[in-house]
């Protein structure tokens, strides 16, 4: 078969955390139950997708995710604007129509397998960053990346092909190859059942890509909605608005991200919120 790659800009990802605008403060700040966080006191929040999958579209076809993720908020000493750490980022019960097709249409599809999506985090933890002056505000998650032709290990370059490809370490000697704080995915397709008794070698994975760099999608406003257990915040990706990730492909290669994300506190599951 065609062993094309397919790109996920979205990773998740662990977004964060809803917003309300105050004149008052020049930079955003976390709030916990309605009140303003003390200064660097970390607190554990969780993230979660809703009813639609978060998407992204790219030259390379469209892949959603199901998605949970983790981290934590901070105020920072001196009143800067809110930060926070994205720890973990999940994906499960991927999507991937090219995928799926190429491998229908291959010999493998036509003997019976399938093609499924993936996408796999790595470079964690990811840096957070509340930003603007006025709701709704953004989240700048991520950083920039190493880029192909940057400093050594490029990305991608000691990613072996095959299965288990997408459960190592990216460097595959225990030490991811991004840029710190950078969002760092790889995402592909792979054949399903592995096919290597049949065809006598390690063919499971028909193509992955590694994505770095930075997204910034919104918050606040009335993505808060009741802000609680039951209504919990929201943050939104917007397409082109908030960014895409760089891939080894060259520009044009990335993909839009379409969606949203909910959050919580995680101990018992407070309201965070931003003014």
């Amino acid at each position: 078969m065609n062993k094309k790659v397919f790109s996920l800009a979205f990773l998740v990802v662990f977004a964060a955390f809803a917003v309300m605008a105050t004149g008052a403060q020049a930079a955003p700040h976390w709030f916990k139950n309605g009140a303003i966080q003390k200064e660097a006191t970390p607190v554990p929040v969780m993230s979660w997708g809703g009813a639609i999958n978060l998407k992204q579209e790219s030259p390379a076809g469209e892949i959603n995710c199901k998605s949970v993720g983790a981290g934590f908020i901070e105020n920072p000493t001196g009143g800067g604007a809110g930060t926070g750490k994205s720890q973990s980022s999940n994906f499960y019960e991927c999507k991937a129509p090219k995928c799926e097709a190429e491998v229908a249409a291959s010999e493998l599809g036509k003997a019976g397998f399938k093609g499924v999506g993936f996408a796999v985090a790595y470079n964690l933890p990811w840096n957070n960053l509340l930003q603007g002056e006025v709701e709704p505000f953004t989240e700048k998650i991520g950083g920039v990346p190493n880029g192909p032709a940057a400093k050594k290990p490029a990305w991608g370059l000691e990613a072996a092909e095959g299965y288990p490809a997408k459960q190592k370490e990216p460097a595959g000697n225990g030490a991811g190859w991004g840029a710190p704080g950078a969002i760092g995915a790889t995402v592909g397709c792979e054949i399903s059942p592995n096919p290597e008794a049949i065809t006598g070698k390690n063919t499971r994975v028909a193509g992955e890509l590694q994505f770095e760099g930075e997204l910034n999608p919104t918050i606040g406003g009335g993505l808060n909605e009741a802000s609680n257990a039951i209504k919990p915040a929201k943050v939104e990706f917007v397409g082109k608005p908030s960014g895409e990730l760089e891939d080894p492909l060259g520009p044009g290669a990335g993909g839009n991200n379409t969606g949203q994300i909910k959050y919580l506190g995680y101990t018992i599951q407070d309201s965070i919120t931003v003014k």
